[in-house]
């Protein structure tokens, strides 16, 4: 029987989850949405996560997602490993409400929904960097029965991370410069879509420097240099 990784404490899945949460923070794999719709699951709205991979996710094409559920009794760290495979558990899913009720994502019930059905206003939380990778270990799994080490999928989802770190920096930046008051997802969509356009088409030099784990660091460097040159800072 395959044995899959597991986290210490359930705290290390989350990047932000609530009020931490960054309107600035690109949607991505792994967030969590609440008062989502879902076509042939419920007509009511529910609490929903992304199971869409970041490089697929695109303007335009509808994205994976599936409801986040209720159990009534708790899935232990101990038992994620070799049982529960059908399921991500989110353990602390709501930091103000603790771990009861238990809540988790079912990979049996997934549907999908056009992409401005989620508003980055909705998110009630982001996976951590290593809470990505056990998402995607326990869904490859699911699907395909074949164990692959997190390694592997940290060497993939690296330049998306580092893509969602600067595209926050570069929407933080322009805001702050242009001096917008309220927040709108039109407005942080306007700066995201400047970023993106920097950035250039898939296979832009910019691009495949970003998969290019030796030469990564360049692009980083390249945008925050533009951020300074078009906004005065980061």
């Amino acid at each position: 029987m395959a044995t899959l990784d597991v986290p210490e404490d359930g705290e290390d899945l989350y990047d932000s989850r609530g009020s931490e949460v960054s309107l600035t923070r690109p949607l991505f794999q792994g967030d969590v949405f609440s008062s989502i719709v879902l076509p042939g699951i419920s007509d009511e709205p529910q609490l929903a996560m992304i199971l869409t991979h970041p490089c697929t996710m695109q303007k335009g094409k509808r994205l994976t997602v599936a409801p986040v559920e209720v159990r009534n009794s708790e899935v232990a760290l101990k038992k994620w490993s070799d049982s529960f495979f059908w399921m991500m558990p989110l353990p602390l899913l709501l930091p103000e409400g603790g771990n009861k009720p238990f809540r988790y994502v079912d990979f049996n019930n997934v549907t999908s929904v056009e992409p401005e059905k989620l508003s980055r206003f909705s998110r009630l939380a982001c996976l951590s960097e290593y809470g990505l990778q056990l998402l995607q270990q326990r869904y490859v799994f699911h699907l395909t029965r074949v164990r692959i080490e997190l390694a592997t999928f940290y060497r993939e989802l690296a330049p998306h991370f580092t893509e969602v770190e600067l595209e926050s920096d570069w929407i933080e930046a322009q805001l702050r410069f242009d001096g917008v008051a309220s927040l709108s997802d039109e407005n942080i969509e306007a700066s995201a879509t400047s970023f993106q356009e920097y950035l250039g088409p898939t296979d832009s030099e910019r691009r495949m420097l970003l998969k290019d784990e030796a030469r990564r660091s360049i692009v980083r460097t390249d945008v925050r240099k533009e951020i300074i040159r078009r906004f005065g800072g980061l």
